[in-house]
């Protein structure tokens, strides 16, 4: 169940294992990022431009790292021809290190992981889907024009933690939060509530 909310920019900031920004404009500090990611010549691959699907996206981190490779956004919508320039000379010079860690093939392989593991979550989302105490929180938060997203971190082949999020008020202040955290099997299409503890992203 992806619900797609006004904060979705700032979801993405909050939620995902990489950094994702808005449309900003290009910066000292982002310019600082792409030097500080030149010289760590991690398995990390820079990224710029509007945020992707929160589903695709997610599935694409959990193969990511597993593989140990790192999307890293450096800019939003706003790029100068500079940037572009340095974010594709630091993506040629990092694929040419994925490339001799997993091969010339290694895209075709990691996109059929994604693939593989978007089904798997897409079943996860179907089972969380049916639960009452979820569609009654879908229904609270539709009323301010907000909505839930499930983020999935598995445990093995067929089980996941999911923790169900959405935006929410702690202390008074607005903030990305976890409503609930289930484990879920795919295998034996059963889900279990572990938490209903109010959490901050």
């Amino acid at each position: 169940m992806t619900r797609y909310n006004r904060h979705t920019t700032i979801v993405l900031t909050v939620i995902t294992f990489i950094v994702l920004t808005g449309c900003d404009q290009n910066s000292q500090s982002t310019k600082q990022k792409i030097v500080q990611s030149d010289t760590n010549k991690k398995l990390r691959l820079l990224t710029y431009g509007e945020p992707p699907d929160l589903e695709g996206r997610n599935a694409e981190n959990v193969i990511a790292d597993k593989w140990g490779i790192e999307y890293y956004s450096v800019a939003g919508c706003n790029v100068t021809q500079e940037l572009i320039d340095r974010v594709d000379k630091h993506n040629k010079e990092v694929e040419v290190l994925i490339e001799s860690k997993f091969g010339k093939s290694w895209q075709s392989s990691f996109d059929k992981e994604v693939k593989e593991e978007l089904i798997k979550q897409k079943i996860a989302s179907s089972l969380l889907d049916k639960e009452e105490i979820i569609n009654k929180k879908q229904k609270e938060l539709a009323k301010e024009g907000n909505g839930i997203h499930y983020r999935f971190q598995p445990i093995n082949k067929n089980e996941y933690k999911a923790s169900v999020t959405g935006w929410g008020q702690i202390n008074g202040k607005d903030e990305y939060v976890s409503y609930f955290r289930y484990l879920v099997n795919i295998e034996n299409k059963k889900i279990k509530l572990t938490s209903t503890i109010l959490l901050k992203e």
